[in-house]
């Protein structure tokens, strides 16, 4: 009887460790922006009339960090942030070093954004949410929403290079 029950014990427990495993590794794999022809993650993005070499954040690691601890974001670059699914996901400028724009994208239109958000040090006071459910979110150098004239609305091309 105790073997049986031992079995059982050692069979939930591996059961277990293999949903947590699966959960772990799923976690990882969380991007829908891929080219469906090549494969390749997308390393431009264009805003209106706007292009941007994008830095992809697509695990909870990547979002997590983001920006955080650089010293600048080069000219015409940005980090793009890839989600499965629309959300009103929370973003914060936590351990900052410069302003940002942020701009949510929708259904690969601009759905709107936070202009010249300052940095925040290690305790943020502020999270940024977006006016409607987003499945990508860009992160580019405070200032440039204005100058560039990006608006809602505004259609996002996502461009895949080798």
């Amino acid at each position: 009887m105790k073997k049986i029950f031992l079995s059982i014990g050692l069979f939930a427990i591996f059961l277990f460790i293999g949903i947590i495993s699966v959960s772990i590794i799923g976690g990882k794999r969380e991007v829908t922006i891929v080219n469906p022809l090549s494969g390749n993650l997308p390393n431009e993005i264009t805003v209106g009339d706007s292009s941007f070499k994008v830095e992809l954040a697509t695990t909870l690691e990547t979002r997590t960090r983001g920006l955080s601890n650089r010293a600048a974001l080069p000219q015409n670059n940005g980090m793009l942030f890839a989600f499965n699914k629309p959300g009103t996901y929370g973003f914060w400028m936590k351990d900052m070093k410069f302003p940002l724009d942020i701009i949510w994208i929708a259904d690969r239109k601009v759905a709107g954004f936070e202009k010249n958000v300052q940095p925040a040090g290690n305790n943020p006071k502020n999270t940024y949410f977006p006016p409607t459910p987003v499945t990508e979110v860009l992160e580019i150098n405070a200032g440039l929403v204005d100058s560039l004239g990006i608006k809602a609305g505004d259609v996002v091309k996502l461009g895949y290079k080798d």
